[in-house]
């Protein structure tokens, strides 16, 4: 493991953000931050957590199964790479540093993907009547 204080604090960081944004690189940087992202997910339900509180989320979030859930992140892994190869920003770093405790820099940094944002006040979206339409939306 490198101590080296300066390389942790300058990992990934101070890129040209036009060569990275013509070269495609700022979707790799977008990828690497969703696929870790996804990874710190797994690992605290996986492995800190147990097996009966997964099952209440699960029941919580209505996956019928544990299979369906893992199905579930596998298409989450999945789209991550289906990211566009076009993407680009403004300032590299913003991908590498930026944290997900605001969610209006974060949209900020996904807005080129344009994002759809969802906001549930009547419960429409935990209704079952309704998934399929989401499904629609979301593959489409």
């Amino acid at each position: 493991m490198n101590t080296d204080t300066n390389t942790d604090i300058n990992y990934l960081t101070n890129m040209p953000t036009d060569v990275l944004n013509t070269y495609g690189l700022t979707k790799t940087l977008l990828t690497r931050r969703e696929t870790i992202y996804l990874k710190h997910i797994m690992k605290n339900i996986f492995i800190y957590g147990n097996e009966e509180e997964l099952t209440e989320k699960l029941r919580v979030l209505q996956f019928d199964s544990m299979f369906q859930y893992i199905a579930f992140l596998t298409n989450k892994l999945r789209g991550i790479y289906k990211l566009p190869r076009d993407y680009k920003i403004n300032n590299a770093d913003d991908v590498v540093k930026q944290c997900r405790n605001s969610f209006f820099k974060c949209l900020e940094l996904y807005q080129d993907l344009k994002p759809i944002i969802i906001l549930d006040f009547d419960k429409t979206i935990t209704n079952k009547k309704f998934h399929n339409l989401y499904n629609y939306i979301i593959n489409d």
